[in-house]
This record gives structure tokens, C-alpha cells and sequence, in this order.
């Protein structure tokens, strides 16, 4: 490729000279036309050789170009979509933040409610508990209640009577629990200690007796016989 190059250039630059004869410069002509001739037939044969090949490039290449534009549209229209919203959320940054300062003081009031609404039903389950002799699930109770009456539940003025009553439920499950100590403590170890030592007592009391004794020297010689009965037999 590189010779037949540097033969065009040869040619074109001796068809320049203007000391060329016509007799030269026709056969640099039809050189140079026998030339093209070949090189425009190796031109045909590669195109024919390679058309399904160069038919494929096409298609793709034309796929491609189709799905770059289409692609290149789509992020136009995001980019401006995008521009739009940012335009759009500055405009209504207060808005938004105050919807949300809102929401947040909605789920805080709902939770303070919960709550509230803890405290007002402790009296109840207090009493259920109690009814129950469930008093480790009272006190705990009793506890949770205090605590928030003392605590988030402090400024609420209408609760004020719940804490004079949560000390009254205080005062009294404690009397309850002191009573129950006493009782499992004194009056029935007492009371057992008692029952024991009367079982005890009247065991002593059938063993000395003369009548038991008499039945078990009945039993002794019933046995002496029956053991030599055996030996005899």
C-alpha cells in the first residue's frame, strides 16, 4: 500500500513538469487510470467479501446511537426533574420543617397520652393484683406509677389527686405486705410448730400406753409361736 502510494505521488508530480511530452503524460494518464481501475476492483471484492460483516457494524452501530440519544433525552429529562424538585423543596423548606416539627410533637403528645392514660388505670390493676395476692406485680406496678407521676408526668396539674392516691395505695400495700410477713412468719410457723409438737405429743402418748403395751406383747408371743411352728414343721 505504501509503494503504490508513492507511485500516485511519483506520477502526479511528473504530470506537473512542464518539460513532460503528451506521449509521456498520456501513458502516466492511463497508468494512473489502470490503477484506480485495480484498486477500485479490490474496492468492490473487500465490500462483497465483508457486506454481512459491514451490514451487522451498521445495524448495531445504529442501534446504538439510537439507545445513546434516547439515553441522553432520558437524563435531560431527569436533570430537569431533579432541578425542578430542588427548586421546589427550597421553596417549601419552612413548610416541610414545620410539618415535621409537628409530626414529632403528634407522636410525643400520643405518648404522653399512652401514659396518661397508664396512670389513671393503675388504681384498677392495683386492686386486681391485690385480689389476686399477685403483690410483686402490685408493687412493681406501684413503682412505674410513682416514678411517672415524679417524672415526665410531673407538670401535669390534672393528676394531682392520682398522687395523693398512689400514696394511699402505697400506705396500704404496704400494711398488706406487713400483714402477710407477720402471718408467714409468726402465726403459721407458729401454727405448725404447734401442730408438729401435738403429733409428737400423741405418738409419746399411744406408746405409753398400757393397752398398747398389751397388744404388743400379744403380738411377741403370737410371732414366738408362728417361729416355732416354722421350726417344728
Amino acid at each position: 500500500m505504501g509503494s503504490e502510494s508513492a507511485l500516485l505521488v511519483s506520477l502526479i508530480k511528473n504530470l506537473a513538469k512542464d518539460s513532460s511530452s503528451e506521449v509521456q503524460r498520456d501513458r502516466v494518464k492511463s497508468e494512473l487510470t489502470e490503477n484506480y481501475g485495480r484498486e477500485d476492483d479490490k474496492l468492490e471484492r473487500l465490500v462483497e467479501d465483508h457486506y454481512e460483516h459491514l451490514k451487522g457494524s451498521v445495524t448495531a452501530f445504529t442501534h446504538i446511537s439510537t439507545r445513546v440519544a434516547e439515553s441522553r433525552n432520558r437524563i435531560k429529562t431527569l436533570r430537569r426533574t431533579i432541578d425542578e424538585c430542588k427548586t421546589k423543596l427550597r421553596c417549601r423548606r419552612d413548610e416541610l420543617r414545620k410539618l415535621w416539627m409537628e409530626g414529632v410533637q403528634s407522636k410525643e403528645t400520643l405518648r404522653l397520652l399512652d401514659k396518661i392514660e397508664a396512670v389513671k388505670k393503675a388504681p384498677e390493676d392495683l386492686k386486681a393484683f391485690a385480689d389476686l395476692r399477685r403483690y410483686l406485680d402490685a408493687t412493681r406496678l406501684l413503682v412505674k406509677t410513682v416514678d411517672l407521676l415524679d417524672g415526665e408526668l410531673a407538670g401535669v396539674k390534672a393528676l394531682a389527686g392520682m398522687r395523693t392516691e398512689m400514696s394511699a395505695e402505697k400506705a396500704k400495700l404496704l400494711d398488706v405486705l406487713r400483714d402477710e410477713m407477720h402471718k408467714h412468719i409468726y402465726v403459721r410457723s407458729s401454727a405448725a410448730l404447734l401442730l408438729r409438737k401435738r403429733k409428737l405429743q400423741s405418738v409419746e402418748n399411744l406408746q405409753a400406753s398400757p393397752l398398747l403395751g398389751k397388744k404388743s406383747s400379744g403380738a411377741g408371743a403370737h410371732l414366738a409361736v408362728r417361729s416355732k411352728g416354722g421350726e417344728i414343721g
